[in-house]
């Protein structure tokens, strides 16, 4: 049980990772208290007036990091990122780096459209799941390496 916990916390705090480096790039504050889960609606995001409205809700929601969430409690979290931001503090600097190098080529103007908010959402998703299947690679290794020194029970 204490490896599924762990296996979903170190993914979920990746993510909140990546998204707490976007918004940075962005100049939006960072994630808030969580919430219910809820997607939004295709009007909701039709009728956001402002790019940062529109940012809030396109932005990708985890039914684990919402108070609808079964495995976590919010209070999991900053423990989770402080010891990934300690151990392997690669992880924020792979998302700066992408997202500002996107923002680097918009010059001082920033983002301007949706459509450009949507390749960074797109970027975020693409690069989480390339840092969710290292983790999978790191701890199927690892369940395998105490499997064959017998610390570990199938």
């Amino acid at each position: 049980m204490a490896r599924i916990f762990n296996v979903n916390l170190v993914n979920e705090a990746q993510a909140v990772i990546g998204l707490e480096e976007l918004r940075a790039v962005l100049g939006f504050a960072p994630p808030g208290n969580w919430t219910n889960y809820k997607e939004p609606s295709r009007e909701e995001i039709a009728a956001a007036l402002t790019i940062e409205e529109y940012y809030e809700l396109r932005e990708p929601r985890s039914k684990m990091r919402s108070l609808n969430s079964t495995l976590f409690f919010e209070k999991n979290f900053p423990p989770a990122i402080a010891f990934l931001d300690m151990r392997m503090p690669a992880i924020r600097a792979i998302y700066r780096l992408k997202f500002e190098e996107i923002r680097r080529h918009h010059g001082p103007k920033g983002i301007a459209d949706r459509k450009e908010i949507d390749r960074m959402l797109e970027d975020f998703r693409t690069t989480s799941l390339r840092i969710d299947r290292a983790f999978q690679q790191i701890f199927l290794r690892n369940s395998l390496c105490l499997l064959a020194k017998g610390m570990l029970h199938n």
